[in-house]
């Protein structure tokens, strides 16, 4: 009986998109892919490792101060 086992990892560090930008507020998306790859005689398995994906926004209030809001999924 010959078991071997393929393990094949997938990472993708994506840079940052800026979706939305005026003089005072902005809003930015940024992440990662994680996938892997199982494989042996009994099983074939896909699964994500560790993907996840940022929102980040912000707001000028005044000349010194500015609102941020950031949000991180995992999916």
């Amino acid at each position: 009986m010959s078991t071997s086992v393929l393990l094949s990892t997938v990472a993708l560090n994506a840079t940052g998109v800026e979706i939305y930008n005026d003089e005072k507020t902005d809003f930015h998306l940024n992440g990662n892919v994680s996938v892997y790859y199982l494989h042996s005689d009994q099983y074939n398995e896909l699964n994500d490792g560790f993907s996840r994906f940022f929102f980040d926004t912000s707001h000028k209030l005044t000349q010194d101060f500015k609102a941020i809001a950031k949000l991180e999924w995992g999916v």
